[in-house]
């Protein structure tokens, strides 16, 4: 019978797990968006673990690992990504990331957030499918440099509409490679908002001290991929540095680090690597 008794141990923690996150997500909801977002369907601890094979490394999306560890899987005879939180992150990042995700994906430049599941300690969130830019597909059709701009151009209209398109300003913030994706037919996709920032209405900056946070986990996460050809962006802005005032022009300089990465791009095993050296 202990078989039993660990089956219902575990069915009370999940079920805990989904109240502790859910009242997360819910302030989350309300501080960034005053609770309107596009619906958010939750899924089930049992489909997503069939979706991922129980997260199975043949199921990886990427080898590269910065915020999540994303998965490709199939939910209600759809391809999906499926990103589960690594511990690295704290449980209101990635609730904000769920918030926000829910609140921008009616726009084509942003990873459509599909739903969560809230049984999981941290939370999974469910999205419509779209390769990591760290993957093949940029490489296996030779983009040219119109094909670059038009990622550049794509990744610039998510970056103006998180800056405009709401009461009070959002900056991404950690905007590099590793947030931006690409779908089927090639358009890039803006995610990761776990380290996204609001700036209130009628101000025009805030102090916050998560950059600083976000650069040394980045750095420790890529210091030992550089046989993939990965290289540390600039992404710190210097204005950011010397007065820890965070602006638009926080995420405009990550965005010039990333145009000037896109133009150097070379090919390293089956990454893609995006390299300022």
């Amino acid at each position: 019978m202990d078989w039993l008794r660990t089956k219902r141990i575990r069915a009370k923690k999940r079920k805990r797990n989904v109240k502790e996150n859910g009242e997360v997500v819910l302030k989350e909801l309300i501080e960034c968006c005053d609770g309107k977002c596009n619906p958010i369907k939750n899924f089930s601890y049992d489909q997503i673990i069939k979706a991922t094979n129980n997260f199975c490394q043949s199921n990886r999306a990427s080898r590269i690992d910065v915020y999540y560890r994303c998965y490709k899987g199939m939910l209600d005879d759809r391809p999906v990504l499926i990103k589960k939180g690594k511990y690295t992150l704290d449980m209101k990042e990635i609730c904000r990331d769920i918030a926000i995700s829910s609140m921008v994906s009616g726009h084509k430049n942003f990873l459509k957030l599909l739903g969560c599941c809230l049984e999981f300690t941290p939370p999974v969130l469910v999205f419509e499918y779209a390769e990591v830019i760290t993957l093949g597909p940029l490489l296996t059709s030779h983009p040219g440099y119109l094909r670059r701009i038009k990622i550049a151009r794509e990744v610039a209209n998510a970056l103006t509409y998180l800056h405009t398109a709401f009461s009070r300003v959002f900056i991404h913030s950690n905007l590099d490679p590793f947030t931006i994706f690409l779908d089927g037919n090639g358009v890039a996709k803006l995610g990761n908002f776990c380290n996204c920032i609001t700036i209130p209405e009628g101000e025009t900056f805030v102090h916050d001290d998560t950059l600083q946070k976000y650069h040394e986990l980045r750095h420790n996460t890529l210091k030992g991929t550089h046989g993939l050809g990965v290289c540390n962006l600039p992404v710190i802005d210097p204005d950011y540095k010397s007065t820890g005032k965070v602006t638009t022009k926080t995420d405009m300089h990550s965005f010039g680090g990333f145009m000037l990465a896109l133009v150097q791009i070379r090919e390293v095993d089956d990454e893609l690597s995006l390299s300022l050296c």
